[in-house]
């Protein structure tokens, strides 16, 4: 909302450019921060956002016309950079993060249902056991293998690639088929 403001504040026809090199460096100064914050609002990278960035990383020429008109040219940047900040909200968050975070396979979804199970499982049985000393150290026992086999389990698992059919036609490093005896 600042930026728009800022933005219009400049390119409004009624509004006149500033008269002063300090209102124009406060300017310039406001029109670089909105750049910087709308910059993670829009994709990397699009070519708007490096146009907007390129133009205010460079400093403010000298001279009454020069510097107004870096000011005209970095407020029209901006002015883009607003407009595609907004249709990058407007297409959702799944727009600019797109990539970001891959969804689990079925496999590794269920491979995590099934260790979470036997995690569980395994804390249950070990706090329904007697609590003598020779109970709790085979309970502990049983807690740590039960932990154990679920740890290699996950790892098996997410090692695991799908394998492609073998064709009937070749023989050679597939499996046998139910035809075929297997080979010794």
């Amino acid at each position: 909302m600042a930026a728009a403001e800022t933005v219009a504040w400049v390119l409004d026809e009624d509004a006149p450019l500033p008269d002063t090199a300090q209102d124009i460096e406060d300017l310039v100064h406001r029109l670089r921060g909105h750049v910087l914050r709308l910059g993670a609002a829009v994709p990397a990278g699009s070519p708007v956002l490096k146009q907007a960035q390129q133009l205010s990383a460079t400093p403010l020429p000298d001279g009454y016309m020069p510097s107004r008109v870096y000011l005209v040219h970095l407020t029209e940047a901006t002015q883009e950079l607003i407009e595609t900040a907004r249709r990058s909200a407007q297409a959702g968050p799944s727009a600019s993060v797109k990539g970001r975070w891959k969804t689990p396979s079925r496999n590794a979804v269920r491979v995590a249902v099934l260790v979470l199970v036997l995690v569980l499982v395994t804390l249950v049985i070990t706090a329904s056991a007697p609590q003598d000393a020779a109970a709790q150290t085979t309970s502990d026992g049983a807690a740590l293998i039960a932990l154990i086999v679920s740890a290699m389990a996950f790892l098996i698992a997410l090692g695991q690639r799908p394998s492609q059919p073998s064709s009937p036609d070749s023989a050679e490093g597939g499996q046998p088929s139910a035809d075929e005896p297997s080979k010794p």
